[in-house]
């Protein structure tokens, strides 16, 4: 584990890139490079993009990838250190509220010493090795929160994060999770260091640059760390310590770990757009703009869809198939979470992508990244009882005849859960069983 590109604090809201892919992978810069040149290739062709990275990702992007020049212009000379620091905790409120209000906590608590020093804060941060399991694009923004706050609890706990050390409760918590380490530590050869220095085990960014053979690939174990200053695993924050510590956190979470992957990410996309558009854009787009543009919208909205539907092939608005994939749709508009989920599925089914670009239905583009209207075409040449058919490079849908509205249902819900998923997702027949 540890090769991850992107990683994700909201549950699949927005990305970011990974640090952990500087420690495990020896291509990350050609990974990240490529992954720039997809996104450049995406918005010079109006392509959607299921790809929604985070603000300040684009926001660095606009600044050609120099997070140096950014955190400067949002962070003036002129300042006070403290008014600096309050800004770049503003900061990593975005990419992390739960690590931003522990940091508060930390810089404010106004008990005794012996609470961080029971609390054990080594100068560390963890990796992320987690797979992303993916969100449901349907989810409102501000719903479950109670839920995601205790799941995000949770993960900051495992990992040895200083998650609401305010409660007592936490100390044992903090303790379990730095054993955690050291049995990690223990169990994994000293090839595959548990904490990791970013000086001396970060690969090298450059593809042409020899890795000395310890290094040029890493099975990172669960528990691993990152030091944000030599030593770090063995300093612990206390209170004469503990803006040091913050200030340490902030630099490594909001420069650091994402610079090398960032500045390779924006070398792809100088190498997709042409570089008087980017002097353009930096000019003209905000950095939820650029977002926008490449992901676009996450609500689908059924009536707006409905009115940029063209049909094709001889069949009518009032045909049955076509009465019917409308009702299926609108009642899977109103059903709850998962059953909304269906309406991306069907999205992705028809044009490759689950979103909805700016501007709406109106401005659908295909997979061949020319512009198509939405089209229900009449599957005549498919046999009854058939599952409908999707040309995803023209946006189009072509719909069997139907024997029921509960048929109409089945089928189109076979045809975009297929549609939707890998060839090694589906179920396959255990090798132990006969023959089907």
């Amino acid at each position: 584990g540890g090769g991850l590109l992107l990683s994700t604090r909201d549950h699949g809201r927005s990305f970011l890139p990974n640090a952990t892919a500087c420690f495990a992978n020896p291509n990350w810069a050609t990974d990240f490079d490529l992954i720039g040149r997809l996104v450049g290739l995406a918005l010079w062709q109006q392509v959607t993009l299921d790809l929604p990275l985070h603000n300040y990702v684009c926001e660095a992007l606009l600044h050609d990838g120099d997070l140096d020049a950014l955190l400067k212009h949002k962070c003036d000379s002129a300042l006070t250190d403290e008014a600096r620091l309050q800004i770049k905790l503003n900061l990593l409120s975005q990419l992390d509220p739960d690590l931003e209000r522990s940091l508060r906590w930390i810089l404010e608590t106004d008990d005794d010493a012996s609470v961080l020093e029971d609390l054990a804060i080594p100068f560390t941060d963890a990796l992320d090795l987690d797979e992303y399991e993916e969100a449901n694009d349907a989810e409102d923004d501000d719903a479950d929160e109670s839920k995601s706050a205790e799941r995000e609890s949770n993960n900051h706990e495992a990992r040895g994060e200083a998650s609401s050390p305010s409660a007592p409760s936490h100390r044992h918590d903090q303790r379990a999770a730095n054993a955690s380490v050291e049995d990690a530590r223990a169990s994994k050869p000293s090839s595959c260091p548990v904490v990791l220095s970013p000086s001396r085990d970060m690969l090298a960014s450059s593809t042409a640059e020899k890795q000395s053979p310890d290094i040029s690939a890493r099975q990172l174990a669960r528990g691993s760390r990152v030091e944000l200053v030599e030593g770090g695993d063995d300093a612990t924050v206390s209170l004469e310590n503990r803006r040091e510590f913050v200030v340490a956190m902030c630099e490594w979470r909001l420069r650091r770990s994402l610079d090398g992957p960032i500045r390779a990410m924006a070398n792809g996309l100088r190498a997709a757009v042409p570089s008087n558009v980017l002097t353009d854009a930096r000019k003209m787009l905000s950095a939820s703009d650029f977002v926008r543009l490449l992901s676009g919208l996450r609500d689908i909205d059924v009536a707006d869809w409905r009115r940029n539907t063209r049909h094709a092939g001889g069949l009518r608005p009032d045909a049955n198939e076509v009465v019917w994939f409308w009702k299926v749709i609108e009642k899977w508009s109103r059903g709850p979470k998962p059953i909304k989920d269906r309406l991306h599925q069907c999205l992705q089914f028809a044009t490759g992508s689950r979103r909805v670009p700016i501007g709406g239905f109106a401005h659908l583009v295909g997979l061949n990244g020319g512009k198509h209207p939405f089209t229900l075409s009449s599957g005549s040449h498919l046999a009854p009882g058939s599952l409908p058919t999707a040309h995803a490079c023209i946006c189009t849908i072509d719909l069997p005849a139907f024997a029921s509205l509960e048929a109409a249902e089945s089928k189109l819900l076979a045809a975009v859960e297929a549609g939707t998923k890998r060839f090694d997702e589906h179920a396959t027949r255990d090798d132990n069983e006969g023959p089907p």
